[in-house]
Parts: C-alpha cells; sequence; structure tokens
C-alpha cells in the first residue's frame, strides 16, 4: 500500500523538475519577448476593434500598455512558481503510474510528461483553434515556432526534468529523499 512519505518523494522529484522547467521558460520568455509583447497587444486590438468605435481603440491600447508591461515584468516570477505548483502536481502523478500501475520511475516520468503535454497543452489549443477562431490565427500570426515554443517546449523540458531527477542519483536522490530534521 503507498504511503503518504512514499507519493512526498515523487512531489519533490516534481518540484525538482518544475524548478528546472520554470528557469528554462524564463530564459525562452526573455528571447521571445518582443513577440510576446506584440502578440499581446494584437490581441487586445482585435478584442477592442469588436466592441469600441475605432478611434477609441488607440486611446485604450496605449492606457494599457503600462498594465502589459507590469504583466510581462512579473511574468517570469510567476511562471516559475507556477511550474513549481505543476510540478508537484504532476509528480504525485508519476508516483500514482509507479505505485499504482508498477511502472518504473523513467516510465511513471515520461506518462506524467505526456499527461501534461496533452492536458494543459494539446487540449487548450485544441480548444482555442475550434472555439476562438481568431484569437488563434493571431497566436498563429507571431509565426508557428511561437506555437511550438509555448506548447511543446515546455512539455519537453518538464518530461526530460522529470525523467532527469528520476533517474539521477547523487545530489539530486539525496535531496529528494532525505530525512526532516529532527529538532
Amino acid at each position: 500500500m503507498p504511503t503518504a512519505n512514499s507519493y512526498s518523494k515523487y512531489a519533490m522529484r516534481g518540484v525538482l523538475a518544475g524548478l528546472m522547467t520554470g528557469v528554462a521558460v524564463c530564459v525562452i520568455f526573455f528571447l521571445l519577448f518582443p513577440t510576446i509583447e506584440g502578440i499581446i497587444t494584437s490581441l487586445l486590438r482585435e478584442q477592442l476593434l469588436r466592441q469600441l468605435p475605432p478611434d477609441k481603440v488607440e486611446e485604450v491600447l496605449k492606457n494599457a500598455e503600462s498594465t502589459i508591461n507590469l504583466i510581462l515584468t512579473i511574468a517570469p516570477v510567476i511562471q516559475i512558481i507556477q511550474y513549481l505548483i505543476l510540478g508537484a502536481i504532476f509528480g504525485v502523478l508519476q508516483g500514482f503510474y509507479s505505485l499504482r500501475f508498477g511502472l518504473s520511475d523513467v516510465k511513471s516520468a515520461i506518462a506524467s510528461g505526456i499527461t501534461y503535454v496533452v492536458i494543459l497543452h494539446v487540449l487548450p489549443l485544441i480548444i482555442v483553434a475550434l472555439a476562438l477562431r481568431e484569437v488563434f490565427e493571431v497566436l498563429v500570426s507571431g509565426g508557428e515556432y511561437l506555437v511550438y515554443m509555448t506548447v511543446l517546449v515546455p512539455g519537453t523540458l518538464f518530461t526530460t526534468s522529470l525523467v532527469l531527477v528520476s533517474l539521477g542519483g547523487g545530489s539530486f536522490s539525496k535531496f529528494v529523499e532525505a530525512e526532516p530534521r529532527q529538532t
């Protein structure tokens, strides 16, 4: 019977994988920053044109510029926190796959990564493409590489990180499997 302690080991692996993924995604974010800013402005303009007269759209965009810049400034920190939380959740899922179905650590890490990509990246993209075609077209107008960078890269990084943490003996296993200090 799996214990809470066995799941906490997997959660910690997920947190480490999430941290590595969050840092890598932040680097990608900074590389794509101008493109992301342009896409956000395009999406906002597209939505405003449907609701406001054209002469008001530029005024609203100018007022929203400082808010957009603030959001983009704090986005990297938020992304790291998000990946830490998602890492813990999908680390526990890895534990479930491993303990419940008897999968090896590597196979359960890959299964968790595939689940991550499908639930958090592929399905939302399909829903946006079907339900909000114009929003999807604006996303793709930034270049198809941007869609791949936002869909495939984080999932691949997370899966790879989770596999590495699961495989890695040495410092990873010492950190993940360390007993709490008694005070």
